[in-house]
């Protein structure tokens, strides 16, 4: 049985997995560091009221809900449209 790739090839993928990684960690801690700037400006208590319900919570939470509500939103929407799509598609044919 034959190596399928030289001793160089794998010297060389593995550097690049280091970079890779390299660039990995920068860009999460670059992330994690606005991620904490965000919470500490906006760590104020804010009351919501919204229909029948009323409550406070920290104004960063309300923001990430928000948008998790609005991609989570978006992914239900994308596929019952998807799904429309590809229905009609299947009507024509």
């Amino acid at each position: 049985m034959e190596l399928e790739h030289t001793a160089g090839e794998v010297a060389r993928r593995t550097k690049g997995e280091q970079r890779s990684q390299a660039v990995h960690l920068v860009a999460g801690a670059v992330l994690g560091a606005a991620l904490l700037s965000f919470i500490v400006q906006n760590a104020t208590t804010v009351e919501l009221s919204w229909l029948f319900f009323s409550f406070s919570a920290p104004l960063w939470i309300l923001i990430v809900a928000v948008v998790a509500a609005s991609l989570g939103l978006g992914k239900i929407g994308g596929f019952f449209f998807q799904r429309s799509r590809s229905k009609s598609r299947d009507r024509s044919h």
